[in-house]
């Protein structure tokens, strides 16, 4: 790719067979990424599954979703994602009792920052394939380029806080194992 940039900027023609190399490792690597999200999105599946079940057994009552139930609404696109997350954090939470005392406090806001992470994300990248599409070359360095950088930005963001969530709610209901015992 550095060669192609430099090829271009020099004004020499014959960058058309690195262009092409270059476009196919493009695809190479976006069928790799839809790959890794597939992958991600059923360990994260599994995960809310697992952690939902540790739920019951540390004995959080009131609950609006079985595990089943919260890993189907992770499936719907939209607001729904957060209720099961909100009631995953606030039941997992190591200083309340086990029951239902959890359901009075507010969802956190690393858990609403990663939705919109992952929510931003996903609006990027349908931006920018519409926006290459529409511009009809096959490389767009314009707004489709910006648009799907952003978009990559946005991934990021979102997984690092996915992460964050995950490994906080791993955390509180370890040690509300440990502390009801």
């Amino acid at each position: 790719f550095v060669e192609l940039v430099w090829r271009a900027l020099a004004g020499k023609a014959d960058y058309r067979p690195l262009l092409a190399a270059h476009l196919s490792q493009v695809a190479v690597l976006r069928t790799a990424q839809g790959v890794l999200w597939a992958g991600t999105a059923l360990v994260v599946l599994r995960w809310v599954r697992r952690a939902h079940e540790n739920l019951l057994a540390l004995g959080a009552t009131g609950l609006r979703y079985s595990p089943r139930d919260a890993m189907r609404t992770l499936l719907l696109p939209g607001a729904m994602l957060l209720r099961p997350l909100r009631e995953l954090w606030n039941a997992s939470d190591p200083r309340l009792p086990a029951g239902g005392a959890w359901r009075a406090h507010r969802m956190p806001i690393r858990v609403a920052w990663w939705w919109a992470g992952l929510l931003v994300a996903l609006v990027l990248e349908a931006a920018s394939r519409v926006l290459a599409l529409a511009s009809g070359r096959t490389l767009d360095l314009g707004p489709a380029m910006l648009t799907l950088v952003l978009g990559q930005v946005a991934t990021i963001v979102a997984a690092v806080l996915g992460i964050v969530v995950v490994l906080g709610v791993d955390a509180r209901q370890e040690e509300a194992a440990w502390r009801r015992g």
